[in-house]
């Protein structure tokens, strides 16, 4: 058989195949049986949310729930919680570490993270939430937003709880991080230890949507369109799964056999004759390794680095998010600037649908970059927030409407003065130059659309291409190198190297969005 007819075969059996798992998960998730079961002082245990031994139609597997003791249990991230109740209008459901149910001294079951909650496709985040901290100081702390906890606290060893506080670091130097657990927001500053126990016993509030988890593990994008409680989302399919996989297909499998044929010849020294840099039009960022084009052999490139041409853009897809324009790629520092395919409104938008999960990207602290976690506040009055708060960014039109006003601040900020038409729906994190306060990160982001993320990177590559050199991959030896770069830089590498130092080194001044 030709290797044309094989492939067409191949091309055949495959979309059968996937035609015919999109068909039964469809079917299986529309056959959804109408039941109620109770556990305890939750009475309406209904769709999405089942019971464990529900028949095998209640509910939705990703939504089970347990009852021990008469109590309703919540499993998320390896952590056991009490179900304290489930609003099915405002599709939010509050919970309760085990550990602190009861309101007695202790830690929780499990520390909870910002980013775990923000990672799971099937919860869409906190309500109405900021973050409580439990930390251990080798010495006595007088700070008023350090509460001791007494039944952990000793002569030489002093455990404080710190409300209000979205942090893991950044604590007095002889303390050390324990835990962190969600917890409902009120005003007021500096709560007493007792009043924080109260806080943690009434539990936390987490809002789901199915539809955002299925177009999630669609491959899609979910955003927010509507910020009333209950948050109504979007799915942005940027394209079609199955045609994507079905007109990739041939491909593949010529890259599969050439890469066959010529892996054993990728050795060190000819490497970058076999994986030449390359790039999307005349304007598109330089791809050399990691990063591969999917038309080259696979060892030109680490799992997850594949890109695409779209015309003369160059696309990513991750996991969760959907398609992204890749727009710089800084090999120095191990980032690269992205915005959203179908990005035409509100870049603010795409950063807070990003989602990492299952890929090689993250965004943390670095040499030339700075974490900033920012918290969005939607109020119902225009007047509501003093505009001299230097801490506040916004409005923001692109995301509010006539009714819901959104806003940026800091989410180290205390959230006491909060006014009440105001309220907090997310916490998030963006990617900075070290010199940027949170204002001109967003103003950037609004201006730019850039968002920035950073790559998994051991050092090596770094270090390579600070050098000077270019970094690849040696097959035979299964090991990265580091290889001189005897060639003098062409005027397009050139011209890539000026838009990033102006970017990381030089001070641009613009006109502020927010007055």
């Amino acid at each position: 058989m030709r290797r044309e007819d094989s492939s067409t075969v191949l091309t055949v059996i495959f979309s059968l195949l996937i035609s015919l798992c999109i068909t039964t998960e469809v079917e299986a998730r529309t056959l959804v049986q109408v039941c109620s079961s109770s556990c305890g002082d939750i009475q309406n245990i209904s769709y999405p949310f089942r019971l464990k031994g529900d028949p095998a139609g209640c509910g939705d597997p990703d939504y089970e729930l347990s009852c021990e003791n008469n109590k309703t249990i919540f499993e998320f991230h390896r952590g056991n919680y009490y179900v304290r109740q489930i609003s099915y209008e405002k599709q939010t459901i509050r919970v309760v570490d085990v550990n602190l149910a009861s309101g007695s001294c202790g830690l929780p079951n499990r520390s909870l993270s910002l980013s775990e909650v923000n990672g799971d496709s099937r919860y869409r985040g906190f309500v109405y939430n900021i973050y409580t901290n439990f930390v251990n100081c080798s010495t006595v702390i007088s700070d008023p937003s350090y509460r001791q906890v007494p039944c952990l606290s000793g002569n030489t060893s002093h455990v404080y709880v710190i409300y209000d506080d979205y942090r893991a670091s950044g604590f007095h130097d002889s303390c050390v991080f324990i835990s962190m657990v969600p917890t409902v927001h009120v005003s007021g500053k500096y709560p007493s230890y007792g009043a924080i126990q109260k806080l943690l016993e009434t539990g936390f509030d987490l809002g789901w949507s199915v539809e955002c988890r299925d177009c999630l593990e669609s491959g899609d994008s979910c955003v927010i369109t509507k910020w009333e409680i209950p948050l109504q989302y979007e799915c942005d399919r940027p394209g079609q799964i199955l045609s994507t996989l079905l007109s990739t297909l041939d491909s593949t499998l010529e890259s599969f056999i050439l890469g066959t044929q010529i892996l054993e010849e990728n050795s060190g020294e000819n490497f970058f004759e076999l994986c030449q840099a390359t790039r999307c039009g005349k304007k598109g960022p330089i791809i050399r390794y990691p990063f591969r084009l999917n038309t080259q052999p696979s060892f030109c490139g680490r799992e997850g680095f594949e890109l695409s041409c779209s015309g003369d853009n160059t696309l990513l897809r991750l996991p969760f998010s959907g398609n992204y324009y890749i727009q710089q790629i800084i090999y120095t520092h191990a980032t690269i600037s992205i915005m959203h395919v179908n990005d035409t409104k509100c870049p603010l938008q795409s950063l807070l649908s990003l989602n990492l999960s299952n890929s090689q990207f993250y965004v943390g602290y670095s040499e030339q970059f700075s974490l900033k976690t920012f918290t969005v506040v939607n109020c119902t009055e225009k007047d509501a927030w003093s505009a001299t708060d230097k801490t506040l960014v916004g409005p923001i039109d692109c995301i509010g409407d006539e009714k819901i006003l959104v806003y940026v601040t800091d989410a180290s900020a205390s959230m006491d003065k909060l006014p009440s038409p105001c309220r907090t729906y997310q916490t998030a994190e963006i990617l900075t130059p070290c010199e940027s306060d949170l204002r001109r990160a967003i103003e950037r982001l609004l201006r730019t659309r850039e968002i920035f993320i950073q790559w998994l990177d051991s050092g090596t590559c770094v270090a390579c291409e600070k050098s000077g050199n270019h970094c690849g991959f040696n097959a035979t030896g299964n090991e990265t190198i580091c290889y001189p770069n005897r060639q003098k830089p062409k005027a397009e590498e050139t011209h890539d190297l000026q838009k990033q130092l102006e970017f990381l080194h030089l001070e641009i001044v613009n006109v502020p969005l927010f007055i």
